[in-house]
């Protein structure tokens, strides 16, 4: 998984101990940019609470089914990555 070990990295001690890795492909929002050449990250969650039912990308999508906890590990390993992305950028 590209990039993992940087996020081991970047938040040890501090957020999750581990990322679970998956041997699939995620097809998602970030595609169209990869393919336009446009460097992108797909940050989510698959830790749901209703595992028999999928809102993904539906109709139910919707705000109440965010979850506070991934929203705060997503936005701490966002902050924990600015300066390594920043560097990239000016490269």
């Amino acid at each position: 998984m590209a990039g993992r070990g940087h996020l081991e990295h970047r938040s040890q001690g501090r957020l999750w101990t581990t990322f679970p890795a998956r041997d699939q492909y995620i097809t998602d929002d970030h595609i169209p940019f990869l393919e336009a050449g446009i460097p992108a990250v797909d940050l989510i969650d698959f830790d749901y609470e209703d595992q028999g039912e999928s809102f993904w990308h539906t109709k139910n999508d919707t705000l109440d089914k965010i979850s506070a906890k991934s929203l705060k590990i997503v936005g701490d390993v966002v902050l924990l990555s600015l300066d390594s992305i920043e560097a990239l950028i000016k490269d």
